[in-house]
């Protein structure tokens, strides 16, 4: 195992002198750009956007070796160091958030780093995602076949329905990443969302954190599996979390969860469901409701599915 090299680009080309800082984190088999492009232009005038390429994605160089979530977060870490210190705020906080995978990375950058993360957004994501059996699958088909392989049925998780109709540019970028993704990289990022299980340790969890899920059907609360369900016990956000897109017409008329809650006293993450219209809360960063709507309507994410 090794920390791989993470490359961090800027998405506000000129944030206002001394804009509070957000990093944002991909989901497996996108870019920077293609998943968050649109958002950071609508932040971009008040924050100062980072992101992240996950290895051998974007414009991130391929891994070298294989790595672990753990090892994943120290690479995003280093690398969000070293672009805020050539930015002169060398060991800043931040707020953070992330896809999927990047969710995760955020939940271990809460865990190793709770001095830098001051808030986090959390979107479609678990502190244990998927079964170790499913991502060691993908991991093996995407070596043998590319991945090319995976790219349809990946668009039927990502996308709501009518999406690639409506939004046929920003589909297309999302999966044109997919397929220029490194396969090594991906099937080993694979590998790290296998061993990937935090639920022991999110009560030490202090910072805000908002969670946000999507769900079809009636105003209800989240099965027991869902980062959003109410749980007594230590462990819930969240196992097995399902965040296919293809379940939830997101920003037409379906649904998307939110809730904001601290990891405290011991106690878990409890967040009631409130669904319809695609509507999102403002995040304690000030994310407006146009950004919301937005994040809501172009997020998605290629990790953790029970279908897989």
């Amino acid at each position: 195992m090794s920390v791989p090299a993470i490359a961090v680009a800027s998405l506000s080309p000129r944030p206002p002198r001394g804009a509070p800082i957000v990093v944002l984190g991909p989901s497996l088999g996108t870019s920077a750009a293609a998943l968050w492009g649109r958002c950071a232009a609508l932040l971009g005038e008040r924050l100062d956007v980072l992101a992240w390429e996950l290895p051998g994605h974007g414009e991130g160089a391929p891994a070298r070796a294989p790595f672990s979530l753990s090892e994943l977060a120290e690479g995003v870490i280093i690398a969000v160091e070293r672009s805020l210190a050539e930015r002169g705020h060398a060991r800043a906080a931040f707020a953070y958030a992330g896809v999927s995978v990047g969710g995760a990375v955020g939940l271990q950058l809460l865990l190793n780093h709770p001095e830098r993360v001051t808030a986090a957004t959390l979107l479609g994501t678990g502190a244990r995602i998927g079964t170790t059996a499913g991502w060691h699958d993908r991991a093996a088909e995407v070596r043998l076949r590319g991945t090319a392989s995976i790219v349809d049925a990946s668009a039927g998780r990502w996308f709501a329905p009518g999406f690639l109709d409506r939004e046929p540019d920003a589909a297309a970028a999302l999966l044109r990443a997919l397929t220029d993704a490194d396969r090594d990289s991906y099937a080993w990022t694979c590998e790290a969302l296998a061993d990937f299980d935090v639920r022991a340790w999110l009560a030490a969890i202090a910072a805000p954190v908002t969670a946000v899920a999507a769900a079809r059907g009636t105003p209800r609360r989240w099965p027991a599996r869902s980062s959003a369900a109410r749980n007594p016990q230590p462990g819930p956000l969240a196992d097995g979390v399902d965040h296919d897109a293809s379940r939830a017409d997101v920003g037409v008329g379906g649904a998307v969860g939110v809730g904001r809650a601290k990891l405290r006293q011991g106690r878990s993450l409890g967040i009631d469901a409130r669904l319809g219209g695609g509507q999102c809360r403002p995040h304690p960063l000030g994310l407006d409701p146009q950004a919301g709507q937005e994040l809501g309507r172009l997020g998605g994410g290629d990790d953790g599915l029970p279908s897989q």
